[in-house]
């Protein structure tokens, strides 16, 4: 005679192992959404800083200036770095950061190149600028020394001699090699791969 009641089959093993793996599931799900809510909100941490970050780069670089520079001056002069002598100037003292790029001759400071240029365009030391060629190639320099104004135009943009808007402060014996053709030294900085052409404007980074 067949028993009544009770789980046939073992029924409270079964319900059992189903409890506990529902259990198990759901611990899962709520773990899943604890890693989703912490990426969620870490997401959330970088997208406001990097909001912040592009918001300082913005500033940054839009305060300068584009200043406008002759006509026909593709010239390029150089200075070499030992012409610098006046040890109580601001520009001997930023010799000692001077690092030379073997690849052109040029002197550098940080990642931009060591140049002088007229006062029209500054006359304080430490000055970021870019010169920015006709053909979109910019380069990116700082003023270590500031031409004389007896030596530049009435507007002191450019040096009457030569032409020349921009004179780089350079390493000659490493530099000549770069800018010599057949006949010799050209004198001109243009003659390296990316300085040649006509400059469109000077951009002069405030400090």
């Amino acid at each position: 005679m067949a028993k009544r009641g009770g789980f046939p089959g073992g029924m409270p093993g079964n319900m059992n192992n189903l409890m506990k793996q529902a259990q198990r599931m759901q611990r899962q799900m709520e773990e899943a959404q604890k890693e989703l809510e912490e990426k969620e909100a870490m997401e959330q941490v970088i997208a406001r800083e990097y909001e912040s970050l592009e918001s300082e780069i913005e500033e940054y670089l839009g305060k300068y200036t584009d200043y406008p520079v002759p006509d026909n001056k593709p010239f390029k002069s150089y200075m070499d770095a030992e012409t610098i002598k006046d040890k109580s100037s601001k520009q001997y003292a930023m010799k000692s950061t001077f690092l030379l790029d073997y690849n052109t001759g040029i002197y550098m400071i940080g990642n931009r190149y060591a140049c002088a240029l007229g006062s029209f365009y500054s006359t304080d030391i430490g000055t970021e600028f870019d010169i920015v060629l006709e053909s979109g190639e910019v380069i990116p320099c700082v003023l270590a020394d500031v031409k004389d104004d007896e030596h530049t135009d009435s507007l002191n943009q450019y040096t009457v001699a030569n032409g020349s808007i921009v004179e780089f402060v350079v390493h000659t014996n490493t530099l000549i090699p770069n800018i010599s053709n057949r006949w010799g030294n050209t004198g001109d900085v243009s003659k390296i791969a990316g300085f040649e052409g006509e400059i469109a404007y000077i951009r002069i980074y405030e400090r």
